[in-house]
C-alpha cells in the first residue's frame, strides 16, 4: 500500500510556519495528571518526520499537579505548533465527552489521537498513517501496540488486533470484536471521519465507539508496526476512575447505552444486527454480571446517588429492550435461514 517512507522528511519541532499556519494533520493529545508522562508524549509527537503541515492540541483536563504547567512551557517553546485547551473544571466527572472538547478546536482535516500517558515511538507514524487513508477507501486506521506497566515501567505484552500485514477490517469485524480493535493513541482517522465525530460525539464515546463510528460502512485498517506504547496501572487514569466500582461501572454500562444506539441510527443496514446483538448485551448481560450476587435491594442501597424506585424503573426499561432485540434477533436468524 506504501511505496516508500521518507525518512529524510523534516522533523515537525524542525519546521516553523507562523502563527496562522494551515494544518493538514492535528495530533489531539487528551491529559489529566500526567505530570510523569506528558513530555515523553509530546517529544514523540515533535518526533514525527513529515512534509504535512502538523498542529498538537492539548486538551488538560484540570489537572492538579503539574501537569499544566509542563505543558504552558511546551506551547512557549513551540508556539506555532501547540495550542492548548485548559479546562478550570475536570469535565470527564461531569459526565462529558472530553475527545468532543478537544477536537472541535481541531483545523486539519486529519487528526491522530494520543492519550498523554501514552507515547509514539516511531518517527514515521503519522506519516506512514497518512499515506495509507490517502490510498485506502477506510476513514479510520490504527496499530498494535507495545504494553507497558507503569508499576514497573517493564513491557509486559501487545495490545491491538493480531495482524503480520496490512489489513483492512469490514465495520462487521470491527462489530464482532466490539469495536475493540487497536489502542486508543494509535489512531488517525480522515476528515470524513472528523466531520461524523464532530456530528455524533456525544452521544457517541469512548475509544470502542469510536472505532466503531470511524469503521462504519468504510472499515478500519490495521497495521501490524508498533508504532505507539500504551500505558496501564497508571494511578488517578481515566480507566481507573471508570472502573474502580461497581457504581462506577454500571455508570458507563448505561453511557454505553445511547451511544450505541446512535451508532445504530447512522449504521448500514447490513450491521444493524450486530449492533443489536452489542446493544443487547449491554442492556441485559453488563447490568446482570454487575449485579452478580447482590440482589437489587443490597444494590440499590450501595447507589446512594439513585434511589430504589429509579433503579427498578431503569433495570425494567432494559429488560423490555432486551426481550424486544431478543426477537429481532431471532427474526434475523429465521430470515438467514430460509433465503
Amino acid at each position: 500500500m506504501i511505496n516508500q517512507i521518507d525518512k529524510n522528511a523534516p522533523k515537525i519541532a524542525d519546521q516553523y510556519c507562523g502563527e496562522d499556519f494551515e494544518p493538514e494533520i492535528s495530533v489531539l493529545c487528551l491529559t489529566f495528571n500526567h505530570r510523569e508522562y506528558i513530555g515523553q508524549c509530546i517529544e514523540g509527537v515533535l518526533a514525527q518526520r513529515t512534509h504535512r503541515r502538523v498542529e498538537i492540541i492539548v486538551h488538560d483536563d484540570a489537572s492538579t499537579d503539574d501537569t499544566r504547567d509542563i505543558l504552558i512551557e511546551y506551547r512557549n517553546r513551540y508556539p506555532g505548533f501547540i495550542k492548548l485547551v485548559l479546562q478550570d473544571e475536570n469535565q470527564f466527572t461531569k459526565g462529558n465527552v472530553v475527545l468532543s472538547l478537544g477536537i472541535k478546536h481541531c483545523r486539519g482535516g486529519f487528526v491522530a489521537f494520543c492519550h498523554g500517558d501514552d507515547h509514539w515511538l516511531s518517527p514515521y507514524k503519522l506519516q506512514y498513517q497518512h499515506e495509507c487513508l490517502m490510498k485506502s477507501k477506510a476513514g479510520i486506521v490504527g496499530n498494535r501496540s507495545l504494553i507497558l506497566d507503569a508499576k514497573n515501567n517493564e513491557y509486559v505484552g501487545v495490545s491491538g488486533f493480531s495482524t503480520n500485514e496490512i489489513t483492512e477490517l469490514t465495520d462487521k469485524l470491527v462489530l464482532k470484536n466490539s469495536g475493540n480493535v487497536v489502542p486508543y493513541s494509535s489512531i488517525m482517522v480522515n476528515p470524513e471521519i472528523k466531520n461524523r465525530i464532530l456530528e455524533n460525539v456525544p452521544p457517541v464515546r469512548s475509544h470502542t465507539g469510536l472505532q466503531i463510528l470511524g469503521s462504519l460502512s468504510s472499515g478500519m485498517l490495521v497495521l501490524p508496526y508498533l508504532f505507539t506504547v500504551y500505558r496501564v496501572n497508571v494511578s488517578g487514569s481515566s480507566t481507573e476512575m471508570m472502573f474502580s466500582s461497581d457504581e462506577k461501572k454500571m455508570k458507563m454500562v448505561e453511557m454505553k447505552i445511547p451511544s450505541l444506539r446512535r451508532l445504530r441510527t447512522i449504521a448500514p443496514s447490513n450491521v444493524t444486527f450486530d449492533l443489536d446483538r452489542l446493544l443487547a448485551r449491554e442492556l441485559f448481560i453488563a447490568p446482570r454480571s454487575l449485579l452478580g450476587k447482590r440482589s437489587l435491594s443490597n444494590y440499590s442501597e450501595s447507589l446512594r446517588n439513585r434511589d430504589a424506585k429509579g433503579l427498578s424503573i431503569f433495570l425494567l426499561a432494559i429488560t423490555v429492550e432486551f426481550v424486544l432485540l431478543s426477537l429481532r434477533f431471532f427474526v434475523g436468524k429465521v430470515k438467514k435461514l430460509i433465503f
